[in-house]
Order: structure tokens, then sequence, then C-alpha cells
């Protein structure tokens, strides 16, 4: 009788746990962001002929300044990340082109001048904080 109730009372435990554990929202971390997916969903409308129409150009405000998020660099291919934007080698970005991805910068050419962004790492700006403070 006392085993019936303690496995009575783990049942309508588990159970009442599994109902908070199924309402919580899981969130993918290896989701790729939204503008990774648009731009994929913008390359293969390209592909298959169907971009002529569909695919439109990117808005960039020309005041907005350039920042470099993040470089991917593999065997095949690299990529950088500009304002929110994945780019290779000769896209555009405003009237910018890119035209290298290095490990830690990118250059871009514009109206015949060279640009050069540098992926700020948080941990570098920290230890500048501390140096410049004297800790």
């Amino acid at each position: 009788m006392f085993n019936l109730h303690i496995l009575l009372y783990l049942g309508l435990t588990l159970i009442l746990f599994s109902e908070v554990v199924a309402s919580e929202t899981v969130i993918d971390p290896m989701k790729p962001p939204a503008y990774a997916m648009n731009k994929f969903r913008l390359a293969k409308l390209k592909n298959s002929n169907k971009a002529e129409n569909a695919v439109s150009k990117k808005t960039t405000s020309t005041t907005k300044p350039l920042q470099l998020t993040s470089v991917l660099i593999a065997k095949d291919r690299k990529v950088a990340i500009i304002n929110q934007q994945m780019m290779v080698v000769g896209e555009r970005i405003g009237k910018a082109k890119l035209v290298k991805i290095s490990k830690n910068s990118v250059q871009l050419q514009k109206n015949g001048k060279r640009i050069i962004l540098k992926l700020e790492n948080e941990l570098t700006v920290i230890r500048k904080t501390a140096a410049q403070s004297n800790l």
C-alpha cells in the first residue's frame, strides 16, 4: 500500500513537471540569424532564374557607418558580415565594393579609395579599457 502511494505521488509529480517543461519555449542556438537566412533565400531564388523580378536591391543607408561584425574563413569560401549583411568578395554594400577578406579585417574600395574595417573583439576593448584605467 505504501509503495502504491509513492508510485502515484511520483507519477503525478512527473506529469506536472513535464507540463511545465513542455510549456517553455526552446530556442535553437544553431539556427542562423535572420539576415543569413534571407541571403540564402535570395541566392536560391537567383539560382532558379526567378530572381529577375523577385530579388530586391540591398538597401543600405549611406550615412550609416560600415561595421564589420564577423569573418568566416573556410577552405572553400570567405564570408564577412558587414552591417548585418553576409557578403563575399566582389559584392557591394552601398557604393563600396568588398575586395579582400582577411582573418581580422576586410578591405573595401569606394570611389578609388581603400577602406579597411577591422574586427573589434570585445575582449580587446575590455583589455584596452582596463589598461587605460591602470587596473
